[in-house]
């Protein structure tokens, strides 16, 4: 019985939680707001790499990742919770910091 015990631990924390996942996903602005896909072209659109949240046919930024702008080089690094900006900086191509995001507040520079 012990053993199993260990087994089942040692498999529930090896699956990622709750659909939890690393990926790569390309924005796209529709009528209803901004989605996430697996698909897309990244000199032309956002990307984005990290963690994210999947269902059956949706994906949210969620943990740690970097987005990478194709149009003027700005990247935004930190973490996401539920698809919002948790703890991230916005950075110039030249890496010069733009903004920022605490607790889910944008606080500037």
């Amino acid at each position: 019985m012990k053993h199993l015990l260990i087994l089942l631990s040692l498999l529930l924390l090896s699956f990622p939680f709750f659909g939890q996942e690393n990926g790569v996903l390309y924005q796209y602005e529709t009528s209803t707001g901004i989605k996430w896909k697996t698909f897309g072209n990244e000199k032309v659109q956002p990307k984005y790499e990290g963690e994210i949240k999947s269902g059956d046919m949706w994906f949210i930024l969620h943990g740690l990742g970097v987005i990478k702008f194709p149009y003027d080089g700005k990247s935004v690094v930190g973490e996401w919770k539920k698809g919002k900006e948790w703890n991230t900086k916005h950075r110039k191509r030249d890496g010069t910091l733009i903004g920022k995001f605490e607790n889910g507040k944008y606080v500037g520079q």
